[in-house]
C-alpha cells in the first residue's frame, strides 16, 4: 500500500499533510482511538480500508467501530477485505449519532 501511495503521488506533503497515509495496528481500537495510534483527527478521511486477520475479528465489531468513528463521515469511502466464506457481510449498523 505504501508504495502505492508513492506511485500515485499521495505520500507528497500538501496543505499541512500528506495525501494518503498507512497506520498499522489493531483496527477496532484504532477506529475508537485513532489518537492514540498518531492517526491525525483533523479533518475525515476520504477513503479507508480495512484488511483485518479474517479468524480474528468480528465482522460486526469491526462495522460499528468505523461506522462511529470520528475518521469518517457519511460520504467517506469504506473497503473491508473480508473471507468469501463469511458469505455477505453483517447488516450496517447504525451511528450513535443517528446518521
Amino acid at each position: 500500500v505504501t508504495r502505492n501511495l508513492q506511485w500515485c503521488n499521495f505520500d507528497n506533503v500538501q496543505d499541512g499533510g500528506s495525501q494518503g497515509a498507512v497506520y498499522c495496528g489493531e483496527a477496532i481500537q484504532a477506529l475508537r482511538h485513532p489518537e492514540s495510534y498518531g492517526i491525525p483527527t483533523l479533518r475525515p478521511y476520504q477513503i479507508v480500508t480495512l484488511c483485518p486477520p479474517y479468524e480474528e475479528i468480528v465482522y460486526a465489531d469491526l462495522l460499528e467501530a468505523v461506522a462511529n468513528s470520528v475518521l469518517v463521515t457519511d460520504d467517506t469511502i469504506i473497503l473491508v477485505e473480508y473471507p468469501v466464506e463469511l458469505g455477505c457481510m453483517p447488516h450496517v449498523i447504525a451511528r450513535e449519532d443517528g446518521g
